[in-house]
């Protein structure tokens, strides 16, 4: 009797585990969209593979002469809904970008330190390209006020 209730109860479950094999096709066959802006030739979204990085963006969207390149990680992997904007080398306005500015361009920003700097860098890092300028205002140390006293000198 007792082995029949363990056939019973190995039979129930094993007709309970999903035996399809796992298609990693689906997981191939997905895609991301990100947009690219600024100093390119060819800006605008484009259709990716999952986990690919800038440089494969930067090699379709071709950099300009006067793009900004210093502040540029060609290794950084990028994710559905990234918004790429590449400043020009003489930064309009004296703008610092929040995507991409090092943490000594972020310090010059009034009420940012090395702190607060390297908060944003981490913020970045993990959840993506800031998508908007309000987005900052997630990053622990940013509140309204601090956000007021700096939006005019941010871009993305």
């Amino acid at each position: 009797m007792r082995f029949l209730l363990i056939f019973v109860f190995l039979l129930m479950i094993s007709l309970s585990i999903d035996l399809d094999p796992f298609d990693a096709r689906k997981i191939r066959t997905s895609q991301i969209n990100v947009t690219i802006e600024g100093e390119v030739e060819y800006p605008g979204t484009y259709t990716l593979n999952p986990y690919s990085e800038l440089e494969d963006l930067l090699d379709l969207a071709v950099l300009k002469d006067t793009a900004e390149t210093d502040t540029l990680n060609p290794q950084m992997t990028l994710k559905d809904k990234d918004i790429i904007i590449i400043q020009a080398a003489d930064r309009p306005h004296g703008k610092i970008s929040i995507n991409t500015g090092t943490m000594e361009e972020l310090c010059t920003l009034p009420g940012i330190g090395e702190t607060t700097a390297a908060k944003i860098i981490e913020y970045r890092s993990t959840n993506g390209f800031f998508q908007t300028l309000e987005e900052l205002k997630n990053v622990k140390g940013i509140g309204e006020k601090k956000y007021a006293g700096i939006v005019e000198e941010i871009c993305l």
